[in-house]
């Protein structure tokens, strides 16, 4: 799907899509513009070799370019520097840009690109159609789909992508010089802003007033996000990251079972106080200076003072340096680093793995920042992010373990760029809800939360001011979707993105609503990717910024242990869902892999080990930003469990007729229910579809981590969770999965499929058992979903035959000969009857009593911890060690290629009904192949599947064991700390 909006240089992007500079722009003097043209002229003048005309090179190109935009000051007190043989040491994705733009104390000499300080990057082309990727033709589309305009294309997605990442933007600019003709972009969450060409050896002065404009923004409007602060090395934020990032020999194992010492608080400190290893200067000379240390303070300056007057010029310059050294080695007082005591009572000790990834997240030569959430502008400190989306367009969520500089904890934080729609709240509002009720022990304890200022992507109100929606006529169904709200600048015509106010709004605006649906980017190009929006919607959506805070960092349900453990987090979280969807009328819409968490936690010890702490191991569902308040019915009946585990309360709801909220499927695509991809999210999400969604949570993992008799789980995971059927312009379920949960017996390759407790000598019992009493549910629901859907569609019967009499030609004759000739000596035989398919046969009182079941959490609920019971189940009891093995699923699993194929084939369906070309294959969520293929540590997330692949943006908050991706499996298993 593009996400390309062409536009005129001048007036309309310069005017339209760029802040007006806080100064007066100085116009480019025409002595300049002569000079330039005059070097440009001589670059360009046609030379031949062997009589054969040839292109001025890139290397030439850009020597020149970079040249003249320094040798005459064209982008204000700005430098460019070439950077196209060498990578940045810290981009794993080794990109080799042409040339940056930097502010001039930020230059780098060593040939390489400076992705933490670069405001604009510039490639070269040598010139011609096949090097440009936009398409000026009005009826075409502007993104070109030709092999080699689509990669230079590709390259520069690529290239906008490590300038957001590296940096905290709310926008990114570039420019492509291609041969004679240059182009401006801007990119942002909605999409990107491309310039028609301009031939700037013919007028360069339409490039020197570009980059004359350009170099006059100050640091937001060129598209720097003003509520984060770039860390320097010497601040006291830095260095204090540095001191929490060292063990002070206080941290906790943090494997289930192991018994904690209780916490002795330091002498003359509470329990809560926060504590540090070691005093640093911003914890030191954090105290209010008194009028007596003021008083003093002045004497010793005035002492200085004459004392400076006495030295001579050499004394005198020493002096500077060394006081120069000295402020540079003691910072300057930062209140935001003030500690406060907690209002809670928390242990202020932390699990191992916290700090470890703390530690991981500070890379040599990675940018660090301090960062705004809430309306009260709390601030956090950040490194490398643990999770990152892998697409520039979308969300664009980062996930870092941060470290709260007030209470000196470590927290999640999320900054994201939200979807918001009408009557849809953030994230951050479910689970202020959430966290009143029983379900609180179940999601993420929230800590604060908001939209960032006024920060909007552009780009999406933008194509509307150019490309107005038509009006509805009176005899139009009103549209399903919901249309996003204004932001705060008139919609037409749209202003120049303007410098935001610093504040932050809670939740939704009077002028923009909360969080939308729809497909999340933030995902692991590996992972299961999101539900994204059919091809033939528009592709620009609204996104705020948004950031929030959560108390707990925890692990992938990779680091599993037992199988026990997998299903005991896993029903932690069905019953955080039943209690969400009891208590507060919630349906999360997006139960996946990547949204399931283990967080351990202290509890009370008993027996012998009585005033001490045990670890125990929660599952915790998170990402509730898909959430949606379902119809409120009547509190009928209340279930309880009364196995000895949480107790479930149900109230069922009275169904009442619903729309989807916008016309695009919702949730994570590997673990959608079967029915509601069906049905192409006419109707929306139920309990049943979650609960199946909760069933393929379990096979994934059980696939990967557990034995089994599956030979090829590659191949098992591919046809299961990530493919799917095209029938025309629709993604139908895979077949696979489609036979098993309708079929209820999980079976493959003709084969069933059975779980072991060792080398495939004793069957794991209670596994198996859970297994296939789910199964059982799910066949009943599709067995009543089938006969439902036969009574809508009315009987099919075929015509009657009709008694004709064959009048067969002479040519007829001959040919019934030769048919007749091969077994003409032999006996005869009858033709035998055909007999009709048969009707399918109304459900039995069971099969409905079953399917019914579904449509709450008891009987689900009681199957799981039915099975993690034994004495109910009267089979073996759970293995304690020894179940889990290494992950099945090999590091070169990708299925991209697979599923872009089968997406290009639903595009040219598209393409084929609607008579109109299709832009591109590629859609929010999913990542355009690179220039060079991104490796694992490159953003924190490349594996397309590995682990925990996020139904939204909150998987993020899962740190992965050590050498994995953040959301899952990466190149090895977690070793103990």
């Amino acid at each position: 799907m593009g996400r390309t909006i062409i536009t005129k240089l001048d007036p309309e992007y310069l005017n339209e899509c760029l802040p007006h500079p806080t100064t007066n722009v100085r116009p480019v003097s025409p002595k300049v513009v002569t000079a330039v043209k005059k070097d440009l002229d001589k670059l360009f003048k046609k030379k031949k070799r062997n009589g054969i005309e040839t292109k001025v090179q890139e290397d030439d190109l850009a020597r020149l370019v970079v040249k003249l935009i320094n040798d005459h000051h064209l982008c204000g007190d700005y430098k460019a520097a070439l950077s196209q043989f060498h990578y940045d040491t810290n981009d794993d994705s080794k990109a080799k840009v042409d040339a940056m733009i930097y502010p001039k104390d930020h230059v780098p000499e060593d040939g390489r690109p400076d992705w933490t300080h670069s405001r604009m990057f510039i490639e070269f082309k040598r010139g011609g159609t096949k090097y440009d990727p936009f398409e000026d033709k009005d009826g075409k589309p502007v993104e070109s789909d030709a092999h080699s305009r689509k990669a230079v294309r590709e390259q520069l997605f690529a290239y906008g992508y490590n300038t957001m990442l590296f940096q905290q933007r709310t926008a990114a600019h570039a420019l492509l010089i291609n041969g004679r003709e240059f182009r401006a972009m801007r990119y942002d969450r909605s999409g990107m802003i491309v310039t028609r060409k301009v031939n700037y050896v013919k007028e360069p002065k339409r490039l020197l007033d570009y980059l004359a404009v350009f170099g006059q923004l100050d640091a937001e409007g060129q598209g720097l996000d003003p509520t984060a602060t770039l860390l320097e090395a010497t601040s006291a934020a830095y260095k204090l990251m540095d001191e929490y990032a060292m063990d002070p020999g206080t941290d906790m194992d943090y494997a289930e079972g192991t018994v904690i010492p209780p916490y002795t608080p330091p002498v003359g400190a509470s329990s809560s106080t926060p504590t540090t290893a070691s005093p640093t200067p911003a914890t030191t000379s954090s105290a209010p200076a008194t009028a007596s240390s003021k008083s003093v303070a002045a004497a010793a300056k005035a002492r200085m003072a004459s004392i400076k007057a006495r030295l001579t010029r050499k004394q005198a310059k020493e002096l500077a340096a060394a006081e120069e050294a000295a402020a540079q080695a003691v910072p300057e007082h930062d209140s935001d680093l003030d500690p406060e005591i907690p209002d809670d009572d928390e242990d202020p000790r932390v699990f191992k793995y916290v700090r470890t990834r703390f530690r991981e997240s500070l890379q040599d030569g990675w940018p660090r920042y301090k960062l705004e959430v809430g309306p009260e502008k709390r601030k956090f400190l950040v490194g490398k992010p643990t999770f990152c989306s892998v697409t520039l367009f979308g969300r664009g969520t980062h996930g870092y373990v941060a470290l709260d500089p007030k209470s000196r904890r470590f927290v999640f934080l999320k900054d994201s760029w939200r979807p918001f729609y009408e009557d849809v709240e953030p994230e951050g509002h479910y689970l202020q809800i959430l966290g009143s009720g029983e379900a609180r022990d179940y999601v993420p304890r929230l800590l604060c939360h908001g939209d960032v200022a006024n920060q909007v992507a552009f780009t999406s109100y933008y194509q509307r001011y150019k490309f107005p929606p038509e009006p509805a006529t009176g005899d139009d169904e009103p549209d399903q979707q919901e249309q996003p709200t204004s932001p705060s600048q008139p919609p037409s015509p749209p202003p120049p993105p303007a410098p935001s106010d610093g504040g932050s709004t809670d939740g939704r605006s009077d002028d923009a609503e909360s969080d939308g649906l729809g497909p999340p980017s933030e995902r692991n190009p590996s992972d299961p990717q999101p539900a994204e929006q059919d091809d033939h919607l528009p592709a620009f959506r609204d996104h705020r910024h948004y950031r929030l805070v959560s108390k707990d960092v925890g692990l992938s349900f990779d680091c599993i242990e037992t199988s026990q453990q997998l299903v005991e987090c896993l029903y932690h979280c069905l019953i955080g869902h039943g209690f969400a969807y009891t208590d507060h009328n919630l349906i999360h819409r997006d139960v996946s892999s990547g949204n399931v968490l283990i967080v351990p936690r202290l509890q009370d010890a008993s027996g012998k080990d009585a005033g001490h702490k045990i670890v125990r191991w929660r599952g915790v569902l998170m990402d509730w930003e898909l959430a949606k308040i379902v119809p409120v019915g009547a509190p009928d009946e209340q279930a309880e469990n009364t196995d000895g585990k949480e107790l479930v309360k149900v109230v069922p709801k009275k169904k009442k007729t619903e729309k989807a909220r916008q016309p695009e499927r919702t949730g994570t695509w590997q673990f959608m229910s079967v029915h509601y991809v069906r049905q192409q999210a006419k109707l929306p999400v139920t309990v049943a579809d979650e609960l199946e969604s909760f069933f393929h949570v379990l096979l994934f993992y059980a696939v990967r981590f557990l034995r089994h008799n599956i030979e090829d789980v590659s191949n098992f995971v591919e046809q299961y969770f990530d493919c799917f059927d095209p029938v025309g312009t629709k993604k139908h379920p895979p077949l696979l999965k489609t036979t098993i949960v309708t079929g209820g017996s999980l079976e493959y390759l003709g084969e069933k499929v059975k779980f072991y407790v060792d080398n495939v000598s004793h069957l794991h019992g209670p596994f198996n058992a859970l297994i296939n009493r789910l199964l059982c549910l799910f066949k009943a629901r599709y067995e009543v979903i089938g006969w439902q859907h036969t009574q809508l569609s009315g009987p099919q019967s075929l015509p009657a035959p009709q008694n004709q009499i064959a009048v067969l030609s002479a040519q007829d004759k001959l040919r019934m000969a030769e048919l007749a000739v091969p077994f003409r000596h032999g006996p005869k035989h009858e033709i035998i009857a055909g007999t009709e398919p048969q009707a399918r046969s109304a459900p039995s009182p069971e099969t409905e009593k079953l399917a019914k079941d579904l449509d709450s959490h008891p009987a689900v609920a009681t199957l799981f911890s039915w099975a993690l019971l034994p004495h109910n189940t009267g089979l073996p009891p759970w293995p304690t060690v020894g179940d889990v093995v290494e992950d099945r699923l090999p590091d070169s699993y990708d299925p991209r290629e697979i599923m872009h194929l089968l997406d290009r084939k639903i595009a040219k369906a598209i393409y084929d009904a609607r008579q109109v070309t299709t832009e591109s294959p590629f859609r929010d969520g999913e990542e355009p192949p690179h220039k060079r293929r991104r490796t694992t540590t490159a953003t924190g997330e490349t594996n397309i599947f590995k682990g925990a692949p996020s139904g939204s943006a909150a998987s993020h908050a899962s740190i992965a064991p050590k050498g994995q991706t953040a959301k899952g499996k990466g190149r090895k298993r977690r070793t103990r700390d």
